[in-house]
């Protein structure tokens, strides 16, 4: 006959065997958060201990890297065509992303997970609004970096009780989508992949593109950050230039300079020149030939 002291105890266990609520959960430690703008460090708890997850965090990453790694994963939705591809998320805010996904991994412990969400928002006539949410959870393990996709620019319902943006959570879509890894990242379910970090591909930002046949096409882009070296790893020295500390003139100009060197309309000498004019602001940098 089990003693009426430890009855207790089996009933917690029993309740926690049927899936009760309270048993396992969360513990967060919100690192930012505006609006539906998060970065949050997450360990997971059952019976209020928190699980040891062994990760290797703290992790130094330059968040350049990091912008590099999340533009080059690609994604195909279910309603897409079989040879199709797009990138998982928006290029306009991988740096962002990057930033906060470094800044967080530096702030984490061994047994704490990464979740960023992000919203961006789109004005239609000046007078309605939507907002596009983009969220993924991250850690580190030895040389490679999991990242669990989530939202991906998705449009958040207005009002409602479907407009509450959830955490990122294992084995749960909010959206259809299968990872498409490229080179240097293994897939990890329909939704995650293993990056190997350290690899030196990610050292230059790509564009993505498909051909009408299906083939891939990346080329080089322009960095628009310093991505500072690594341990054990050499990086090719760039201007510091932060990304918000860009112009719309200095990057439509960037632009139009990387077209002209795709076309082979500048040779690279006059384009390193041209591009570091640029950056530093001076106004002959943006003249077009």
């Amino acid at each position: 006959m089990t003693s009426p002291r430890f009855r207790p105890a089996y009933a917690l266990l029993a309740a926690c065997a049927l899936g009760a609520a309270g048993c396992s959960g969360y513990s967060r430690n919100v690192l930012s958060a505006s609006g539906d703008n998060k970065v949050v460090l997450r360990s997971e708890k059952t019976l209020g201990v928190v699980q040891e997850r062994g990760y290797d965090h703290p992790a130094t990453i330059a968040g350049t890297r990091l912008a590099h790694i999340l533009s080059r994963i690609d994604i195909r939705t279910d309603d897409s065509d079989a040879n199709s591809r797009k990138p998982a998320i928006p290029a306009d805010i991988v740096y962002e992303l990057g930033e906060k996904l470094s800044n967080a991994l530096a702030k984490a412990t061994k047994d704490e997970e990464v979740v960023v969400i992000s919203a961006r928002r789109e004005r239609n006539l000046g007078v309605f609004t939507h907002d596009f949410i983009t969220s993924f959870s991250a850690y580190v393990q030895g040389d490679m970096l999991h990242i669990r996709l989530f939202h991906l620019d998705w449009e958040q319902p207005q009002g409602g009780p479907q407009a509450k943006i959830e955490e990122p959570v294992p084995d749960k879509q909010v959206m259809r989508f299968r990872v498409l890894p490229g080179q240097a990242m293994q897939p990890e379910g329909a939704q995650g992949v293993a990056v190997s970090w350290r690899d030196p591909i990610f050292k230059s930002p790509t564009a993505v593109r498909v051909t009408p046949a299906g083939k891939i096409v990346r080329r080089t882009v322009l960095m628009e950050s310093e991505a500072p070296a690594e341990e054990g790893m050499e990086e090719e020295p760039l201007p510091s230039v932060t990304t918000g500390t860009l112009s719309p003139t200095q990057l439509r100009a960037l632009a139009d300079l990387e077209e002209q060197r795709r076309d082979g309309k500048v040779s690279e000498n006059d384009y390193q020149a041209r591009r570091v004019r640029i950056l530093r602001g001076d106004p002959g940098g943006p003249a077009a030939d």
